[in-house]
């Protein structure tokens, strides 16, 4: 266990961990934990004790509804640990009638859920992430705009159970307010988004030459990110963006020292822009950065100019 423990610190995980005996097992606390890690961006690792203890039906079913928490929640690990031989599931017979042999057809263990929560493969459909949110809204018969489905994509990256607890969220308090359906504004005041990834929509926008949505994704900006900061990301999102493009021309991708998922959102921009084209982008960023500095003009005006004229 303590080795366990030093590995998931070395790791960058939390210090803290949770260790749950399946006799007393909570699934609400569970799931309370793991969303709680994807929403704060903490590693949590999670031990199961006593595996080999027997689950109800009911239990079952709660543990397949869980089972997408352990493979898309990428922020944390469950681990099964017990010191006990698991006990095998019991086999199914077409003539014992008895009590007993009921009971133990519906035995579960639940070494045999984790091998199939480790064997089920958890992916985004077709259209990706924003596609799942639409889905995940209509399933509950609930209209969502174009600005929150967008906002919720960019704050959940790849992780498919935060965007489903901003969901979620959203729904709640929509209903709560006596809406009809969940709208941009909604998810603006209740959303955290990265101020990266804001940035990645805005050189979307622009490339796409969507100045009206480059207009609005800058006006959420600058509620989270003062205008001098916005500059200073949009300058290093462009370095980023030229040592990806070149890596892609030079077959060197791997070498990349990003994450692999800013690699991935990166690689797909690079598409989008032409060398003759990052080269204005760091011109023009070059020149509002002097007259920012300069003084005597406003600098949301500055920076809105910017956008509508590049």
């Amino acid at each position: 266990m303590a080795e366990l423990k030093k590995e998931w610190e070395a790791s960058g995980g939390d210090s803290r961990f949770d260790v749950f005996d399946v006799a007393v097992f909570n699934w609400d606390r569970l799931r309370s934990m793991v969303s709680g890690s994807a929403l704060f961006g903490k590693k949590r690792l999670v031990i199961l004790r006593e595996p080999s203890a027997f689950f109800s039906p009911e239990d079952m079913e709660n543990f397949e509804a869980a089972l997408p928490l352990f493979r898309i929640s990428l922020n944390s690990l469950v681990v099964v640990e017990s010191e006990k031989k698991a006990v095998p599931r019991a086999k199914k017979s077409t003539k014992d009638t008895s009590s007993e042999s009921k009971r133990k057809k519906k035995e579960v263990n639940l070494e045999d859920l984790f091998s199939l929560a480790e064997k089920k493969e958890w992916s985004l459909p077709p259209g990706g992430m924003a596609s799942w949110i639409r889905a995940r809204f209509a399933q509950h018969h609930i209209e969502a705009d174009e600005n929150a489905v967008r906002l919720i994509a960019m704050a959940s990256g790849e992780d498919l159970f935060r965007a489903a607890s901003e969901v979620d969220k959203l729904m709640a308090y929509a209903g709560g307010m006596g809406a009809k359906g969940v709208t941009g504004e909604m998810a603006s005041s209740l959303i955290f988004v990265e101020p990266e990834w804001n940035v990645f929509a805005l050189l979307d926008a622009l490339a796409k030459k969507n100045k009206d949505l480059a207009v609005r994704i800058f006006e959420d900006m600058k509620e989270k990110t003062e205008n001098v900061a916005t500059i200073g990301l949009l300058a290093n999102h462009v370095r980023q963006l030229s040592i990806v493009k070149s890596a892609m021309e030079e077959g060197t991708l791997s070498e990349v020292k990003l994450h692999p998922f800013v690699v991935s959102k990166l690689r797909e921009q690079a598409a989008l822009f032409s060398w003759d084209r990052i080269r204005a982008l760091v011109e023009s960023l070059l020149n509002l950065d002097r007259r920012i500095k300069r003084g005597g003009e406003s600098v949301d005006t500055l920076l809105v100019l910017w956008i509508l004229f590049f």
